[in-house]
């Protein structure tokens, strides 16, 4: 019970200490690997971010900071596979390197969401 109990205090501090880091520290970031401990992290933190189970590329924040969800029409019993687009505003998600901590930030509240365990690297833009 103690061990659940100073498990949830510490997650509560990670998650307080994330959000007080000053968002003019960010830099744009890539996952350093593309390995499942980093994938896994990454995983968590998209669905996290956007409320339900998305599935990512392998190649998901390899060779950009930013990653464009763009919502896909529900399939029906009457089209099981729908055409077009939604017009939908896409969900904007960026990869940032803060203090050494890899943090998703959602662009339509600025919401943090930390990778915990994933390692990242700071990247320049071409």
């Amino acid at each position: 019970m103690f061990r659940r109990i100073l498990n949830v205090t510490l997650s509560a501090a990670v998650a307080v200490a994330c959000n007080s880091l000053p968002a003019s520290e960010d830099q744009p970031a890539l996952l350093a690997e593309a390995n499942d401990t980093n994938r896994a992290a990454l995983q968590r933190a998209v669905n996290s971010a956007v409320g339900m189970d998305v599935l990512l590329a392998d190649s998901a924040f390899t060779e950009r900071s930013v990653l464009v969800i763009e919502r896909r029409p529900r399939s029906t019993l009457d089209n099981p596979v729908p055409d077009g687009r939604t017009m939908a505003t896409p969900i904007r998600l960026e990869l940032v390197i803060n203090a050494g901590r890899c943090i998703l930030v959602d662009s339509r509240d600025g919401s943090r969401h930390p990778l915990e365990g994933a390692s990242c690297i700071a990247h320049q833009a071409p």
